[in-house]
């Protein structure tokens, strides 16, 4: 420690604590109180002290250093541990979330990942319908995330607008879209065509 340094330095140049309190125009407590620990010198006094002994300001304050830069050194690993575990832990979060909504994806075969719109995924023959329903959502009897025939169900969404997502054939052509209200309706009659046509259909409402 610094107050140990000076107190060695002081006895090894044969000097006094008054001695050394006159050479650096400060009182002989001061003095004492440096080389009890109870005090520092600033960092002006330090190149004082330093130009005394002869030697320079790293010699003097060497033991003061190293255990500073070992402490900040340590602090540094343990921070830096404990960010790898916290991105480690985000990483895995990260990755099952991401192979959650892989497996919810396969599972409900739908194209639609958000909130509040419905989608038709219809083919028959060579005709494929693939549209989204932008709705109104209001309640149902059918709880949240269903794969559905519309006859299983009283209530559905109300329709705001419809648009063509893909597909080579227009739900136009088989359906009048302007007298449906809700989805259930239009799902309705767009199940009605396929089945009778033998085609296939995903109808997914998500609320």
């Amino acid at each position: 420690m610094l107050g140990k340094k000076i107190v060695n330095l002081r006895k090894k140049a044969g000097l006094s604590q008054e001695d050394l309190a006159s050479k650096l125009y400060v009182s002989r407590q001061t003095i004492s109180k440096w080389e009890l620990e109870e005090s520092s010198p600033d960092i002006n006094t330090a190149k004082e002290i330093a130009k005394v002994f002869n030697i320079s300001l790293d010699e003097l304050v060497d033991n003061d250093i190293r255990d500073i830069l070992e402490s900040k050194i340590t602090n540094t690993e343990r921070l830096a541990s404990m960010i790898m575990k916290i991105l480690k832990f985000s990483g895995i979060m990260l990755i099952i979330f991401i192979i959650g909504l892989i497996i919810w994806n396969i599972k409900t075969s739908t194209y639609a990942w958000f909130i509040g719109q419905d989608v038709i995924n219809c083919k028959v023959g060579e005709d494929h319908y693939h549209y989204k329903i932008d709705v109104e959502i209001i309640e149902t009897k059918s709880g949240m995330f269903n794969m559905y025939k519309v006859n299983h169900i009283e209530e559905s969404n109300k329709i705001k607008d419809i648009y063509r997502l893909g597909g080579n054939a227009y739900l136009s052509d088989i359906v009048d879209l302007t007298k449906y209200e809700y989805t259930y309706q239009l799902f309705d009659a767009v199940n009605a065509y396929v089945d009778k046509h033998g085609g296939t259909c995903n109808l997914l409402e998500l609320k």
